[in-house]
């Protein structure tokens, strides 16, 4: 609850670093200039709505900590600084960053996510130290030609601002290995983004994108790609190029169809496909051998492929709310599956494929229309949480008793008078 800092602190002359975060300051001492060995310094979590101008005497200053504060502006004394290498200005009200900060040329980390910035500087390049930029939660419109000059960049976070586009400069960000880029004002990809060669990252959730260019394939080096809450309805066949991709979430999006060009993604560990308006499950999906998880809730499926048998990895499948009756023999070749959803579907029964499935531990069939229980479901014993909810069941097989390891059992909205023992 420290409230005020007191002059005196400017006679710790050997102090090399100070932590005053999570206190009450609403102001600093002049007097903190004097602490010309000072090499860390951290103020988060305060309410201060200004800096003195002595902070600039802090010429030794390597890692400066202002997140979660009031400042609105930083000084102009901010130049001297020229040995800082982190830089944390997140949660703050700042609406510019002042010219002089692009003095600052040892900076390797900004941070100013949550803020209400509406421009960088011009000359931001002139930072050409920065490896990491982080501008999240911005009101940003625009970016200058200069940002391409940030040659040793490789993480950039761009999420929920206001951009629409981007100068062509961008292109010249060659280290660049991780983008942020959710939540903006985009139609398309700009085709700058193609030629970020390096690219390992790309995240473009919440945007507006209603199609993706032939030309995704180029991103060849591409580990996640998020594209969820979109407005796409179809995928190019460039997206097969992607080899090195574990990660492809394509979540609420219009889809209503898969490219069979999805298959050579061998290496693809994640896909999310919920909430799209998918009919058929291509058969390529079978050779996505080593895929871990796949969600593919909230669309229009009556049946799925023999080929996703193949898919021997599979640890998570999600399968809820489309109009599956039954599944294929070859289901039960999913022996590592460990979470099965399969609420609200027109099943009436349960699959018996299921009760080969010895590692689930999590299964879903609420609202499916089920009528009984039989008695395998005690084959399942490594089942942790087993959801049975708004069904037609009047009955439980006795052999449930052998579920020792059940945490979680719902039985809501049946037809039951009793349980027995």
């Amino acid at each position: 609850n420290l409230s005020k800092v007191p002059d005196s602190i400017g006679n710790l002359i050997n102090l090399r670093v100070l932590d005053l975060s999570n206190n009450e300051l609403h102001s600093l001492s002049q007097e903190i200039g004097k602490l010309k060995d000072l090499v860390t310094l951290h103020l988060s979590g305060n309410k201060l709505s200004e800096l003195p101008n002595s902070i600039g005497e802090l010429s030794s200053l390597i890692s400066l900590g202002l997140r979660n504060n009031n400042l609105k502006s930083l000084p102009d004394s901010i130049e001297k600084l020229t040995n800082l290498k982190s830089l944390d200005l997140d949660f703050n009200k700042l609406d510019n960053l002042p010219p002089e900060i692009v003095q600052l040329e040892e900076l390797t980390v900004l941070s100013v996510q949550n803020n209400s910035l509406t421009s960088l500087p011009d000359s931001i390049g002139k930072l050409n130290k920065l490896t990491s930029l982080n501008l999240f939660n911005n009101k940003l419109t625009s970016l200058p030609p200069s940002i391409g000059e940030l040659q040793n960049l490789t993480s950039l976070g761009l999420s929920k601002n206001n951009l629409r586009s981007l100068p062509q400069s961008f292109r010249d960000l060659k280290s660049l290995k991780t983008l942020g880029f959710n939540e903006n004002k985009l139609v398309s990809i700009p085709p700058e983004i193609l030629e970020l060669e390096n690219l390992t990252a790309l995240t473009l959730n919440k945007d507006s994108l209603t199609s993706l260019p032939p030309q995704i394939g180029k991103l060849k080096k591409l580990i996640i790609l998020e594209l969820g809450d979109n407005k796409l309805n179809d995928l190019p066949s460039g997206i097969g190029e992607l080899d090195k991709l574990l990660r492809l979430n394509l979540a609420i999006n219009q889809l209503k169809s898969i490219s069979d060009s999805i298959g050579k993604l061998n290496d693809l560990r994640y896909l999310n496909l919920n909430k799209n308006q998918i009919k058929i499950v291509p058969l390529a999906m079978g050779l996505l051998t080593k895929l871990e998880s796949l969600y593919l809730k909230f669309n229009q499926l009556d049946s799925l492929p023999k080929e996703i048998g193949n898919l021997t990895n599979l640890t998570t499948l999600g399968l809820d709310d489309n109009h599956l009756r039954s599944l294929p023999i070859e289901f039960t070749n999913l022996n590592k599956l460990q979470s099965l959803e399969l609420a609200k579907n027109p099943l009436y029964r349960v699959p018996p494929q299921i009760w080969k499935l010895k590692e689930l531990k999590y299964l879903v069939l609420d609202n499916d229309s089920l009528t009984r229980l039989p008695a395998e479901i005690g084959e399942l014993n490594k089942l942790i949480n087993l959801f049975l909810s708004s069904n037609q069941l009047d009955s439980l097989p006795i052999e449930i008793g052998r579920l020792r390891n059940l945490q979680k059992l719902s039985l809501a909205i049946n037809y039951f008078d009793n349980i027995t023992d």
